[in-house]
């Protein structure tokens, strides 16, 4: 199937938190430039991709957009949408995939000496190039650095190394490699897991097969060329102000946690619920809902809440949540109103759910559960808290987010995700 070169650009913002990998199923102490992949033939079919698919994305990546055009471009994009001609850039960080290609740039951005943003350029979508940004707030690259960061968010028995080199495989395929490590395995940052070599083809494998889809003609393995300077409107290269919608009452300091307030391991799933409910308990003044939970501080209330989130959930801190035990929770929350005499609804919106339905449940002014999953399984992805919406200049559309790791928000391109479900929420006393 031959590419749409008309489509726009779109934009989003997914926080990437990713370290050094030497080589695709090994790594080495402090070394900081990757060695070539030596992966034989058998190796690579028994993994899924083979050496012909290997080579067909080497051509791919190797003819798409160079440095110094990525950063041209994503300053002007940032310019635009922050409205400010002094934005500058400031550092730019290449990341690879596990065959050490060049996937993507992470360009931090400044201006009068505070940090405006990030933005990640990425070579695997090459009509769409800008899959991830956020309007504050510093690069991945520089946040992995941070040693504070560091303390809060990744096991203490990984080693960050000085020099960190970022592996991005397409959204949400983020991972930390371990400079101290000599197995095959990197740090899944979005779920927190551990994840061996073979499992990190196997996904890298999706990315593969929908490129080579969509960039062939009759499964020929023929690379279609495109100038694709020409493909990008930079007309349509900004934030649309007028469509972003937030629900109200949502963004002092004391309405959102994250997931490092209460635990750590695989809790997205009753973090992103702790802070559905706190919208409604705190923010929206459900008193008797807040009472039910309440605690001597917020900390300890939202901890009660959490507690309460991840025993129903059955979550699990080496497997996360199953989506029928999120559900689960609602259904028991929606039980205790009984009990405590606040009003308490909620609406399922199943994977496959249209970005119309997400709309109209922040229209309703309700945070909405929503799950993120990279692939069709059920437990490979992240879990947020969905508190609005936008479109891109170019008509693109995703959902503004809360994802537990940062204290700010961020953009996720609707379309990027295999498959979007989630929880509408909503109380009253």
């Amino acid at each position: 199937m031959k590419m749409n070169v008309k489509r726009t650009l779109s934009i989003l913002v997914i926080a990437v938190m990713v370290l050094t990998l030497v080589s695709p199923l090994t790594f080495a102490k402090g070394t900081a430039v990757a060695e070539s992949a030596t992966i034989d033939e058998e190796t690579v079919i028994d993994q899924k991709i083979t050496l012909a698919e290997q080579e067909y994305i080497e051509d791919y990546l190797g003819s798409g957009y160079d440095k110094d055009f990525a950063v041209e471009f994503s300053l002007a994009v940032m310019r635009e949408s922050q409205n400010n001609p002094d934005v500058q850039v400031g550092q730019i960080a290449p990341m690879y995939d596990i065959y050490d290609n060049v996937t993507a740039y992470d360009i931090s951005f400044v201006c009068d000496g505070r940090d405006v943003g990030y933005i990640i350029f990425s070579n695997l979508e090459k009509e769409d190039p800008i899959t991830e940004f956020s309007l504050e707030g510093t690069s991945n690259y520089s946040r992995i650095l941070d040693e504070e960061y560091i303390n809060a968010n990744l096991p203490s028995s990984i080693t960050v190394p000085d020099t960190p080199k970022l592996i991005y495989l397409g959204t949400d395929q983020l991972y930390v490699a371990d400079a101290d490590n000599n197995d095959s395995t990197v740090l899944d940052v979005i779920t927190g897991k551990m994840v061996g070599g073979s499992e990190l083809i196997e996904n890298y494998e999706i990315q593969v097969d929908q490129i080579i889809t969509e960039t062939t003609e009759d499964s020929d393995m023929q690379l279609l060329s495109f100038d694709y300077s020409t493909i990008i409107d930079w007309g349509k290269a900004s934030l649309d102000t007028s469509s972003v919608f937030k629900i109200k009452d949502f963004g002092v300091g004391t309405d959102y946690w994250l997931m490092t307030n209460f635990s750590s391991g695989l809790v997205c799933a009753p973090t992103a619920a702790t802070n559905v409910m706190w919208y409604w308990a705190k923010s929206r003044s459900v008193t008797k809902l807040y009472n039910s939970y309440k605690g001597a501080t917020y900390l300890k209330t939202a901890t009660n809440i959490y507690n309460h989130a991840k025993f129903v959930m059955t979550t699990s801190s080496d497997y996360g949540t199953f989506t029928f035990a999120m559900k689960a929770y609602y259904s028991a929350a929606n039980d205790r109103k009984n009990l405590f005499g606040y009003k308490f609804n909620y609406k399922i919106l199943d994977y496959g759910s249209s970005y119309s339905t997400f709309q109209a449940a922040f229209k309703d002014d309700c945070p909405v559960h929503v799950q993120l999953r990279k692939s069709l399984t059920d437990m490979n992805g992240h879990d947020v808290m969905g508190i609005g919406y936008a479109n891109s200049t170019g008509g693109t559309k995703y959902i503004f987010c809360m994802d537990g790791w940062n204290t700010y928000g961020r953009f996720v391109k609707f379309s990027s995700f295999a498959k979007i479900g989630g929880v509408k929420v909503w109380a009253s006393n």
